[in-house]
């Protein structure tokens, strides 16, 4: 035996004590996965021990690829030509089921505090320049992450800061210029950039059509407001913590893709945003240990939960707790495309 054998593709998820010693299953042999039973005793495999750093749940490795053992790094959907599908039929989807309708306020709840709200139902006020809608705070049930869309009205906004949260920022439409601790950055459509606590920017209009962006906030307690001039460091490699969307950069997950703008990369350690491509298909029911905001770029759909099922189109924001079971199904030829943003920072790819 020289290679490990794969129980299952998917990771397990497992609920792990801080400073406790586990031992990870490295064989594939055992039966009390994704732990060991010794049942590697007859191959050169010896399970992997470790100590669990935080009280909570986990995504252990299922299919003993992963390079970030014994958790999950999402190598398991690129052991397949395509990403697994629901083998359910439409019809019993359907019995299963109920549509969830869109009321006065746009907004369609589904299981467990998810919901898909559409851009007609937003509330928008005035603030420094900007016209601005919450679309998830923890009015909405969020616990880590809070969620504005925003349209400049003015040539130049007032600064503004979200206080000592961090913030994700991505522009959807039109281009703008940031001014940031000094620095003008320029911004053009599928654009993210990080902006460290303790950080004020304003945000100057550089095209004839007003700009559309997204704000994306961590902990959901810090809101959007307007402020002094802040005085935190001066420019630190600024250009660095702005991505571009480029198609050459996107990575493969079986048959999607997807590329992280924002993350650990450029120093976003709570916050992560990436922009996804989904082909026509219908994903199996699936969870994040993540919290997570979706906005729908392009492509037409369905958001699938246990009980409940919702239409999805080009402009509607998704929120997505922590855990919870649910499948997005794209119904156009050419695709879908999303943008999305979760809590804490890492992988897209991981799920279980």
């Amino acid at each position: 035996m020289s290679e490990p054998v794969s129980p299952r593709l998917k990771p397990y998820r497992v609920d792990l004590v801080d400073g406790e010693r586990y031992s990870w299953c490295a064989c594939g042999l055992s039966k009390a996965q994704p732990f060991c039973d010794g049942s590697h005793r007859d191959s050169f495999f010896k399970p992997l021990q470790f100590h669990a750093s935080t009280t909570g749940p986990a995504v252990l490795c299922g299919c003993k690829q992963s390079n970030t053992a014994p958790h999950c790094d999402g190598s398991h959907n690129n052991l397949s030509e395509a990403y697994e599908e629901d083998e359910r039929s439409v019809a019993e989807l359907l019995s299963l089921t109920s549509e969830s309708l869109f009321n006065e306020q746009g907004r369609a709840q589904l299981d467990g505090g998810c919901y898909v709200q559409r851009p007609e139902g937003l509330q928008w006020h005035l603030m420094g320049g900007l016209e601005v809608a919450p679309v998830i705070t923890s009015v909405d049930g969020a616990i880590h992450l809070s969620q504005y869309a925003a349209r400049l009205t003015s040539k130049q906004t007032e600064h503004l800061s979200c206080g000592m949260g961090a913030m994700v920022m991505y522009v959807d439409k039109g281009t703008v210029t940031l001014h940031l601790e000094g620095a003008e950055l320029p911004l053009t459509e599928r654009t993210g950039v990080y902006i460290k606590p303790g950080e004020s920017f304003s945000l100057e209009g550089s095209g004839e059509e007003a700009a559309h962006c997204l704000f994306c906030i961590c902990p959901g307690s810090f809101s959007l407001q307007t402020a002094e001039v802040s005085n935190s460091g001066g420019v630190d490699e600024l250009s660095k913590r702005v991505v571009a969307y480029n198609p050459v950069l996107v990575e493969a997950m079986a048959d999607r893709f997807y590329q992280v703008l924002v993350g650990e990369a450029v120093g976003s350690n709570d916050i992560s945003q990436f922009i996804g491509q989904i082909p026509q298909s219908k994903a199996v029911p699936h969870r994040h240990l993540y919290e997570e905001t979706i906005l729908i770029l392009s492509g037409q759909g369905m958001l699938w939960t246990e009980n409940y099922r919702a239409a999805v189109a080009p402009g509607d924001f998704v929120f997505l707790p922590a855990q919870q079971e649910h499948s997005l199904q794209c119904h156009s030829e050419a695709g879908m495309e999303l943008v999305g943003h979760f809590y804490p920072a890492g992988s897209p790819t991981i799920n279980y």
